[in-house]
């Protein structure tokens, strides 16, 4: 299936535009900071899907520069949209391809759910913090398209469902510093789009400014992890991959670019708490 396929384009246009899932507006229990994140967020993934209607389904309308004009965003803002339905679109092309190889990669894997605690200590580990849940379940997927959209909702969904966490702490300048290392790394990937391997200084201070504590299982992790194993195997995922990897840089990029000035917080019982500085000292 092509980009071009009208139904599919339409498809992807709905998904952006449904997002956040409704499942996680409750107003009666929800605070007015939570309630203000989840109409931000519903905002500013309607203009996605506009941005995207306006480039592959409807030609000649200009949702971005209309919003640019009534100001109701930034120019910062309207590129990394721009940016972001770019990025969206290598996905899309590259979930295609790799979702076979996905799928693989998950049934071989589930053999060895029944040996985990036989794995020296540090793969063990790992494996039940990343894998050894989803592992338990059948793949959940029947097309290219459900393991894309299940992406795409993993991005929309889990920054507000960490909004309704009790506690919960966002280091803006650690995830700005991660960013940056992690274009620096896709720069540095090989010719088949596969990453370098990283040094021991490198890798803790990647997974320090990660909040690596914090990471979970995600299919968009799974999805790469896969890809840089099949990449030298599969010339026309590769090609994917590596576009892939220049849209995705181009938005971390811009994202780093556009948070500069934005300082990390927490939620506290539903209630944004600004950091005073970037030790992390809240008010």
């Amino acid at each position: 299936m092509t980009l071009q396929h009208h139904e599919t384009l339409e498809q992807i246009y709905q998904l952006l535009d449904s997002l956040p899932s409704e499942v996680l507006f409750q107003p009666d229990l929800m605070t007015p900071d939570q309630i203000n994140e989840w109409h931000k967020t519903r905002s500013t993934q309607h203009l996605k899907a506009e941005c995207w209607k306006s480039k592959f389904i409807k030609p000649g309308y200009y949702p971005i520069d209309e919003a640019l004009d009534r100001k109701d965003i930034s120019k910062c803002k309207a590129e990394l949209i721009r940016l972001s339905v770019e990025e969206l679109k290598a996905r899309w092309e590259l979930s295609q391809v790799a979702e076979k190889h996905v799928k693989n990669a998950h049934d071989f894997l589930q053999h060895f759910t029944d040996y985990v605690n036989n794995f020296p200590q540090p793969i063990s580990r790992l494996w039940k913090k990343l894998l050894h849940k989803n592992l338990l379940k059948p793949y959940p997927f029947n097309s290219a398209y459900d393991l894309f959209a299940e992406t795409v909702k993993e991005d929309v969904d889990y920054p507000l469902s960490i909004s309704l966490e009790k506690y919960y702490e966002v280091p803006i300048d650690k995830w700005r510093k991660a960013s940056r290392f992690f274009v620096e790394i896709l720069e540095r990937a090989d010719s088949d789009g596969v990453y370098p391997k990283l040094n021991s200084i490198e890798e803790g201070n990647f997974k320090h400014n990660l909040s690596w504590d914090k990471v979970t299982f995600s299919w968009s992790g799974m999805t790469l992890w896969v890809c840089q194993i099949e990449a030298s195997n599969d010339p026309l995922l590769r090609d994917r991959l590596i576009t892939y990897h220049k849209s995705l840089r181009e938005v971390l990029i811009k994202t780093a670019k556009a948070s500069y000035k934005v300082r990390g917080f927490k939620w506290d019982n539903g209630q944004i708490v600004p950091a005073s500085g970037r030790g992390g000292v809240y008010r």
